[in-house]
């Protein structure tokens, strides 16, 4: 689906009341300004009143883009961890070691 389908498919859940937007499967921020632009999912989606969770690995986020899910009235972000050690965290990762190490601040 495209952006304009997914805000149609938004605006018109949106009716009568709000629901809550999770983004979740794959990585959303693969999706970058089509998710936190000024005229993305979560802006659109919040300037209907609706609620945005986004649940992601955070390796695509910069202080750039936290800033903006911010700014675009993001409710809730989860991360979510493959392993909690960076040696089976590379097993599961395409990127491997490298992923680890950004996620865990190391």
């Amino acid at each position: 689906m495209t952006l304009t389908d997914w805000k149609a498919l938004v605006s018109e859940a949106a009716e009568p009341t709000p629901p809550y937007v999770y983004l979740s499967g794959g990585e959303p921020l693969r999706l970058a300004a089509e998710v936190w632009g000024d005229d993305g999912l979560v802006a659109f989606s919040t300037s209907l009143g609706c609620a945005v969770n986004i649940n992601t690995n955070a390796v695509l986020i910069t202080p750039q883009v936290a800033l903006q899910l911010v700014k675009v009235g993001l409710s809730k972000l989860h991360i979510s961890l493959d392993s909690a050690d960076g040696p089976r965290y590379h097993v599961r990762s395409v990127s491997g070691a490298a992923c680890w190490e950004r996620e865990a601040g190391t």
